[in-house]
């Protein structure tokens, strides 16, 4: 069977092939450690899923407006008002089967063949891939450990050529749990509005900050930028509403235009009932979500503690999300006990997997070598366990 190229040139995604391992061994019997998803271990608030009963009582089970129904989109607009200072209208709205669907219709709204889109490294690992689809280039800026992970204006910057359509920004930051400053964000935003560059803003984390941080939207800081501005946003993180799969898009007009036309013509509308909930998750008291928040603050300030057991590894200090990226460089080019030389921190996952069952990310899946991701959406025992069973492992190395 002979593939397209663009599903020839696609990668399965390193963070499900550790998961899938991880469920395999664990049916097998082994107590697996899986800190490789990002997926909140808290079950949805009450008001999110008595809301969803009540749709399905009241019959909202049929097919909804592609751009998403209209009570979700107008609570949407105001939520951006209230707690952003953002004017959006709901024609600038489109709500969408999770916020990677969101992203997805962006870019390939946005892109053509021979277009470059500036994406900070580490990033996510479905930017370059949807860049891909789309017949894009994705240019890379590294964003370095030592730093913080904070983003450079002046590197991007200097990415720029005449080719470049698009820069997205992802604060607070999946994989690194960064934080960018508000000078920095905001020194890009005028950057892309200067520049007439579209900005496409990331900002499915953006209530889980921790320590007195804030996560700044690039629109706020810069309005000029909302005429080339995409704000993505969605129920899934802080709302831990993951398997509901609900996002959405605030973009001008005729962007919006073009991403209704592309999802009428793949998804249409997302499902009727996730959107009756997702006006309650809006509507709900905020002391539910402060509550999941501050559990996540203390198992990051734990993990962060506990992590420097770990022997020559590096950390940083994550402020937001739920992941803590660590630096294994000085284990690569080490043997393990059976032999096997540890080339990558690919290899280093797999051997972490395979003899300790702790299940981590490795790097290369977000343009970062030598390091691996661990997400700290699970209890601080697990956690602790992970770390051990982790420092006991890198002991056996030679």
């Amino acid at each position: 069977m002979k593939l397209s190229t663009k599903a020839r040139n696609l990668r399965p995604s390193p963070t499900l092939t550790i998961s899938t391992r991880a469920k395999q061994l664990r049916a097998d019997g082994h107590k697996v450690l899986d800190l490789s998803l990002g997926e909140p271990d808290f079950p949805t608030p009450t008001p999110i899923r008595a809301a969803a009963k009540d749709a399905i009582d009241k019959g909202y089970t049929k097919y909804t407006p592609s751009a998403g129904i209209l009570p979700l989109r107008q609570r949407i607009s105001s939520f951006l008002r209230e707690r952003r200072g953002l004017t959006y209208g709901t024609d600038q709205i489109v709500v969408s089967t999770g916020a990677k669907q969101c992203l997805f219709n962006a870019i390939l709204a946005l892109v053509d063949p021979g277009d470059e889109v500036i994406i900070p490294s580490p990033y996510w690992v479905s930017y370059p891939s949807q860049v891909e689809i789309a017949g894009g280039d994705s240019v890379f800026v590294e964003t370095k450990l030592e730093d913080n992970f904070q983003i450079d204006p002046d590197a991007i910057e200097r990415a720029i050529t005449p080719y470049t359509k698009l820069i997205i920004l992802n604060s607070p930051n999946n994989p690194t749990g960064a934080i960018y400053t508000k000078e920095r964000v905001e020194a890009i935003a005028k950057l892309a509005a200067k520049k007439g560059i579209w900005l496409l803003s990331d900002e499915i984390y953006d209530e889980l900050v921790y320590e007195g941080a804030k996560a700044h939207s690039p629109f706020q800081l810069c309005p000029e930028a909302q005429e080339k501005g995409i704000l993505i946003n969605g129920f899934s993180k802080a709302y831990a509403m993951t398997g509901w799969r609900l996002g959405y898009i605030a973009a001008p007009k005729p962007l919006i235009k073009a991403i209704r036309a592309i999802q009428g013509a793949s998804t249409s509308g997302t499902n009727s009932i996730a959107q009756h909930a997702g006006v309650a998750a809006l509507d709900m008291d905020r002391a539910l979500l402060e509550e999941m928040r501050q559990t996540f603050e203390g198992r990051m300030l734990f993990l962060r503690e506990k992590a420097k057991e770990l022997p020559h590894v590096k950390s940083s200090s994550p402020q937001g999300a739920f992941y803590l990226m660590l630096d294994f460089s000085h284990y690569l080019g080490m043997q393990t006990p059976s032999g096997q030389t540890i080339t990558s921190t690919v290899d280093l996952a797999t051997y972490l997997l395979e003899q300790k069952y702790v299940a981590f990310v490795p790097g290369e899946a977000f343009g970062a070598p030598g390091k691996l991701r661990i997400s700290y959406a699970t209890d601080k025992d697990t956690l602790a366990a992970c770390i051990d069973r982790t420092t006991e492992a890198l002991k056996e190395l030679r």
